[in-house]
C-alpha cells in the first residue's frame, strides 16, 4: 500500500501525463532533470515544475534530488537512474538479451591428407587386386669360352590389395538442424572429411591394423640413432642423410620424406660446429640440410602430417621419419571413395536424421625396399 507522501506524488504524476495528453505534440508539462532540456532554454513553466517535484523529493526523502524519473518514482543524485533489471543477471532480465552466433564454427582444418596425394593410387574393380612385381632376376653371366651360362628367371610376387570399408555414423536432431543458425550436415561433412584423410595417413604411415603403414612394415629398411639416442631431438644431419640413403639405391633420388610437424622443427634447430643452423633456404645452399627448391630437404620433397608420431611419442625402437618413394611402389588402392548419405528414416518417430561417411581402401608396400625408416 502506497503512504500518504506517496500517494500524493502518484496523483501529481497522473494529473501530468493527463496533461500532457491535451498539450500538442513535442510539448511536455514535465521532462525529467537529465533527460530534458538544458535550464538556459526549458520554459519558465518547466522550470517551476522541476522546482515543485524537488520539494516534494525533499519532504518525502530528505535530500536534494539532481534528477527525479517521474515514471519510476526513483531520485538519484547524480543523474543515472540505477535499474533493478540488468543484461548482467539472467533471472533479472539477462535472459531477455538476444545472443548474437558467429554463423560458422571455428575449427583447425588441416590438408586433406597426404597419403592421396604421395602414393600410387589404384582405382579397384574388384573387392581385393593382386599387383605381380618382380622380386629378384634376371642375372646375366661372363662364362668362359665354350661353357654354357647358369640358368637364370625372374622371381614375382604378388602383394595382395584386400579393401576394408571404413565407417563413420551421426545422428542430428531435425530440430537442431532446422532450427540452428550453421548448418549442422555440411558442418560434420566438412569435419568427417579431415578425420578421414587423416585416418587414411595412420593407414599409410603408423598403422598397425587393418593396415600396416611404412612405419610397422616388414622388410622397410631400418636407420637406427647411435647407442644412447632415443629422442626425436637427437637426430642429426648424418641420421637424415642415412636414411635417404638408406633405401634401394635405384630410388634414392626419387622419394619423399614424411614425418611430423615436431620433426621439422627440430631439423630447423640442428646447428653446426660453428653454431650454424644447417637448415637453410636456397640463398644458401652450399652444405646445408634444406637444398634446392623450397620445401625440399636433401633435394627432396617433405611433407608433415599429424599421422606421424609427436617429438612427445619418443623412445627406444619408436619410429619416427620415413623416407620412400610412395608414388610408384606403395599403392592405395581406392575401391570406393568417400560418399555421404543422409537418411531420416531410422530416426522417423523421433524426428532425427543420421549422417554415414563410407570408405573402402586398402594399402600395401609393392617393393618395402623402396622406403626406410628412422
Amino acid at each position: 500500500r502506497l503512504t500518504t507522501g506517496e500517494q500524493a506524488i502518484a496523483d501529481i504524476i497522473k494529473r501530468m501525463d493527463d496533461l500532457d495528453k491535451r498539450m500538442p505534440i513535442g510539448s511536455k508539462v514535465y521532462i525529467p532533470g537529465h533527460g530534458g532540456l538544458p535550464d538556459v532554454i526549458r520554459p519558465p513553466r518547466q522550470r517551476g515544475i522541476d522546482l515543485f517535484m524537488a520539494d516534494v523529493a525533499r519532504v518525502r526523502f530528505g535530500r536534494e534530488p539532481v534528477a527525479f524519473e517521474k515514471k519510476t518514482l526513483r531520485f538519484t543524485v547524480d543523474g543515472f537512474t540505477r535499474a533493478d533489471q540488468t543484461e548482467g543477471t539472467t533471472t533479472a532480465g539477462g535472459y531477455l538479451v538476444p545472443e548474437e552466433i558467429l554463423p560458422e564454427v571455428v575449427a583447425l582444418i588441416g590438408e586433406m591428407g597426404v597419403a592421396r596425394r604421395i602414393c600410387r593410387v589404384i582405382p579397384m574393380g574388384r573387392k581385393d587386386m593382386k599387383i605381380p612385381t618382380r622380386n629378384t632376376g634376371p642375372l646375366v653371366y661372363w662364362p668362359g669360352e665354350g661353357v654354357a651360362p647358369t640358368q637364370t628367371s625372374v622371381s614375382l610376387l604378388r602383394p595382395e590389395l584386400n579393401s576394408k570399408t571404413m565407417l563413420a555414423l551421426d545422428e542430428i536432431t531435425e530440430e537442431l538442424d532446422m532450427d540452428s543458425l550453421i548448418p549442422m550436415s555440411s558442418l560434420l561433412v566438412d569435419l568427417f572429411t579431415e578425420a578421414v584423410a587423416l585416418e587414411e595417413d595412420v593407414q599409410c604411415f603408423s598403422s598397425t591394423t587393418p593396415f600396416s603403414g611404412v612405419l610397422n612394415t616388414t622388410s622397410v629398411n631400418d636407420v637406427t640413432l647411435p647407442s644412447g639416442k632415443t629422442a626425436q631431438t637427437d637426430v642429426t644431419y648424418s641420421d637424415v642423410v642415412s636414411l635417404k640413403h638408406g633405401v634401394n639405391s635405384k630410388v634414392v633420388h626419387s622419394g619423399v620424406f614424411v614425418m611430423h610437424q615436431d620433426q621439422v622443427k627440430n631439423l630447423m634447430n640442428l646447428k653446426d660446429t660453428t653454431n650454424q643452423p644447417i637448415w637453410r633456404d636456397t640463398a644458401f645452399p652450399s652444405g646445408s640440410l634444406a637444398q634446392g627448391a623450397p620445401g625440399s630437404i636433401l633435394g627432396q620433397a617433405y611433407h608433415t602430417t599429424n599421422a606421424m608420431p609427436a617429438s612427445g611419442n619418443s623412445g627406444a625402437g619408436r619410429y619416427f621419419m620415413a623416407y620412400g618413394d610412395f608414388k610408384r611402389y606403395w599403392a592405395f588402392g581406392d575401391r570406393m571413395s568417400m560418399t555421404v548419405a543422409l537418411s531420416s528414416e531410422a530416426g522417423f518417430t523421433t524426428f532425427t536424421s543420421f549422417l554415414r561417411i563410407a570408405e573402402r581402401i586398402a594399402l600395401v608396400s609393392i617393393i618395402p625396399s623402396a622406403f626406410s625408416r628412422l
